[in-house]
């Protein structure tokens, strides 16, 4: 067990699983595991969990999404018979598994360094085992609990509030964070969850509220206004919740998280006013764009120096920060090359080291850490299962003839897509991407079902209408 601060933490993780069975109990699945899943990385402790032999630590994201999995079979059984894991494009999965055997074979010898003699430890059949159960349990179950439970036009409208609501909720602390400092986290669970030199940020605060970090809570406000301007669009917010976007968003831009504001404004006028095929064309290229960074980088055709000239116009203390960044990713990637396909494995094998064991790099973007930990076989599992659903999104929105329908699935793609270009320059922390791109594999699949019943039924009534004009006496 790992709990750094008070009793209220564990004390809320386990009580966050009887919550769930109560939810599933009353609530419709959807808006039930929105509320347990979202609520529980908002609300539940950093670096608090329960620690099993080869199974995944039990904290603030496992819990929730193993305890919804379970509560759907017990309260909503349809869900489970709707769906079917591993098909389709779920498939990609089994290439992290087939990773991890060629990450285990090829790194079966210890790291000692030269002074200090400090071992990384070498990849035994205990730690291969462990890590399939955890791909399984924690990557693929994250992604098929969205899949199994957002499955229609009403479970993304439910999704979609409840992010939009703790959004409005998130900001009120924020305001408390931004006046004195983050303490949220320490004066609820005892403990602060990350460096407070992290939040300092030109001369304020940058507020983590119960997140991990400053950039964690800005890239959960990017995504929970834009899901408000979505309800907007859709007619479904009102004049008290366009009150609440319009603050929240302005507290919102005074959180000195200037990367989040910039994808926040590029991607609001996409879900607001773009079409479906505009919105199908930016995915495309934004989801190849993110799919091709590696090799991009790799190969020196990222503009680095545009970039930090561009940062240091802006703010030198930015600019620092990413060269920084670059700095790291340009060390870590070549370490990475000297195991390409399969990686370094756990241990912090990926890193690397001085000559007495001490790790001089930081892994900030959440791909350099995927392609060192478990290579380009695995990146492409890793990054396929986050992927391929945009993929999908975007043909079936160019196929899609319900507004409604494409309005949706059109928005929350967008949203999908902010997490995963979020995922170059930070690592995805404590907030389970994997849950809305599953989310938003099921949209896409249950639409375009919902979207041919709907086109069957005014075909059937058309026929019926122009029966009854042919023939006014059997009308």
């Amino acid at each position: 067990m790992t709990n750094p601060g008070n009793p209220l933490g564990i004390l809320m993780l386990a009580l966050w699983v009887p919550l769930i069975f109560v939810l599933f109990s009353r609530l419709k699945p959807a808006l039930a595991g929105a509320l347990a899943v979202v609520g529980g990385v908002l609300f539940l402790p950093e670096h608090v969990s329960f620690n099993l032999p080869i199974l995944p630590d039990l904290n603030k994201v496992t819990i929730p999404v193993l305890t919804t999995i379970a509560a759907t079979f017990f309260f909503a059984r349809r869900k489970f018979s709707e769906i079917k894991a591993f098909e389709g494009i779920d498939a990609i999965f089994f290439v992290i598994p087939i990773g991890d055997v060629g990450m285990w074979l090829t790194n079966r010898d210890p790291l000692i360094s030269a002074v200090s003699k400090t071992m990384r430890m070498p990849l035994g059949a205990y730690e291969f085992c462990g890590q399939v159960v955890i791909d399984v349990m924690v990557i693929y179950g994250t992604y098929f609990a969205g899949r199994m439970l957002f499955t229609r036009m009403g479970d993304i409208i439910l999704f979609v509030r409840v992010m939009f609501g703790f959004g409005l909720i998130y900001v009120c602390f924020a305001l408390v964070e931004l006046r004195f400092s983050p303490q949220m986290h320490t004066w609820v669970y005892g403990f602060a969850p990350s460096d407070f030199a992290h939040a300092a940020r030109a001369g304020g605060y940058r507020p983590m509220v119960f997140l991990q970090h400053g950039l964690v809570f800005a890239r959960f406000m990017a995504i929970a206004l834009l899901s408000g301007l979505l309800l907007w669009r859709l007619n479904l917010l009102g004049k008290r919740g366009l009150i609440g976007l319009i603050v929240a968003t302005a507290i919102f831009s005074v959180c000195k998280s200037l990367g989040a504001l910039i994808l926040f404004i590029a991607m609001a006028p996409l879900v607001t006013f773009a079409t479906a095929k505009m919105q199908a064309r930016v995915l495309f290229v934004l989801a190849l764009i993110v799919a091709c960074y590696p090799l991009a980088r790799g190969l020196d055709w990222v503009p680095v120096d545009d970039m930090l000239d561009l940062a240091a116009s802006i703010e030198q203390q930015r600019a620092d920060s990413m060269r920084t960044r670059f700095d790291n990713e340009a060390d870590l990637l070549e370490r990475a090359r000297e195991r390409l396909w399969f990686g370094w494995g756990g241990f912090g094998r990926s890193l690397l080291q001085d000559e007495y064991g001490k790790v001089n790099s930081i892994v900030d973007g959440e791909w350099i850490g995927v392609i060192g930990y478990r290579g380009i076989i695995g990146y492409v599992g890793h990054y396929g299962l986050f992927l391929l659903p945009i993929f999908l999104a975007v043909r079936r929105l160019r196929a899609l003839q319900s507004t409604e329908h494409a309005i949706l699935l059109g928005g929350f793609a967008m949203i999908t897509m902010l997490l995963a270009i979020d995922t170059i320059p930070n690592a995805t922390s404590n907030l389970p991407h994997f849950f809305w791109s599953g989310a938003l594999a099921g949209a896409a699949q249950g639409f375009t079902r919902e979207d041919q019943r709907l086109r069957r039924n005014r075909q059937r009534d058309r026929k019926e209408r122009l029966a009854a004009e042919a023939d006014p006496a059997a009308a």
